[in-house]
Order: structure tokens, then C-alpha cells, then sequence
């Protein structure tokens, strides 16, 4: 019965130790929501920021492709305004 019983302690104490060990990991998890909920100006807005940038570069990338491209149809246009009208 001894034997049984520093068995049973011996399972209950190691179940303890792997909640503590689950609970603190948790906890850590938790913070690290609750610091991003308490900065929304910190990472997220980093990061969207970033984003922003390499969105309004793009913009301005296909911007200048059309007007480069508007460009040289003009200019195609142009030419055969140019053999019509001789």
C-alpha cells in the first residue's frame, strides 16, 4: 500500500510540474497578445507601413508603364494620322 501510495504522489507531483510548465507558457503567450493589443501602434502598424510603401511603389511603377505605354501608341497613332492625311 506504501508503495502504491509514493506511486500515486509521485504521478500527481509530476502532473503538477508539466501544468506549471503548460501554465507558463500560456502566460508568456497571453503577454505577448496583450502587448500587441495594448500597441496597436507597434509591429502592426510597422507593418502595415511597410506595406503601404511597397504598394505606393508599385502604383508607381504601373503608372509610369502606362504612360510609357500610352506614349508610344500616341506616337503610333500619330504615324498613321500622318500616312492618311498624305
Amino acid at each position: 500500500m506504501d508503495q502504491q501510495y509514493r506511486d500515486l504522489v509521485d504521478r500527481l507531483t509530476e502532473t503538477r510540474r508539466h501544468f506549471d510548465v503548460v501554465g507558463e507558457a500560456l502566460r508568456g503567450k497571453i503577454r505577448q497578445v496583450a502587448e500587441g493589443i495594448a500597441d496597436p501602434e507597434g509591429r502592426f502598424q510597422g507593418g502595415l507601413k511597410g506595406l503601404r510603401e511597397e504598394m505606393v511603389a508599385g502604383f508607381s511603377e504601373v503608372k509610369s508603364m502606362i504612360k510609357f505605354s500610352h506614349a508610344e501608341l500616341d506616337r503610333r497613332f500619330s504615324a498613321i494620322e500622318r500616312k492618311i492625311d498624305s
